[in-house]
């Protein structure tokens, strides 16, 4: 399941590039591109002069967003900017914290990973393993990253704040749902309030 299912998501994955070269999609063309990618990751500095150039501990902090495109449209003007919804990515980290304090408290406590609802259950680890499994490798690479590159990783963050939203509910069913709403909205009023600056839509100025 983590393996040949995976090898084969990622070789499907080369079909659009591949399928009407010469041959079509071979698992050497893919073993060669896979070379080719490592190569350019692997290249110590290309891309750290960029001036959105972000290290991987800044990306859950929002420190540096990618801004892709500036210009004046019909009387206005628009933006598009590669960044993260606040209430999502501070409150997924602080989910995250949670999680690894849980895991850590139960493993403390001697007790075994497990189903949902039978002592220290299983969901935890298997969030904080998703997750570094995302974020960790960009730890390794030399060359200059981007906050894009953290993407992969939000899911598992959401989720984290999930998990914590649900232990909240679980101990008292009224607070749980009030934090939920309440967060939900945040994230809500928030992705109205930067949804300009995320589409490239037009901004009045005056």
């Amino acid at each position: 399941f983590f393996v040949i299912a995976p090898a084969a998501i990622y070789f499907i994955s080369f079909l659009p590039w591949f399928v009407r070269t010469p041959g079509g999609l071979t698992i050497r063309k893919v073993v060669d591109a896979s070379i080719s990618m490592y190569n350019y990751h692997s290249d110590p500095g290309r891309g750290m002069d960029h001036p959105f150039y972000s290290p991987w501990y800044q990306w859950p902090l929002i420190y540096k967003p990618m801004w892709f495109y500036s210009g004046k449209v019909m009387g206005g003007t628009a933006s598009i900017i590669t960044f993260g919804n606040p209430a999502v990515w501070w409150g997924g980290l602080l989910g995250l914290l949670v999680t690894a304090g849980t895991l850590l408290y139960h493993r403390l406590q001697g007790r075994e990973l497990a189903a949902p609802n039978e002592g220290a259950n299983i969901w935890p680890a298997m969030l904080l393993i998703s997750y570094l499994a995302q974020y960790l490798p960009w730890v390794l690479v030399p060359r200059g990253t981007y906050i894009y590159h953290y993407f992969p990783a939000v899911p598992f963050i959401v989720l984290c704040a999930v998990y914590v939203l649900n232990m909240v509910h679980n101990k008292d069913r009224r607070l749980g749902t009030g934090v939920t709403v309440g967060y939900v909205a945040l994230a809500a009023a928030l992705f109205i309030a930067f949804f300009p600056y995320a589409s490239g839509l037009r901004t009045d100025t005056g």
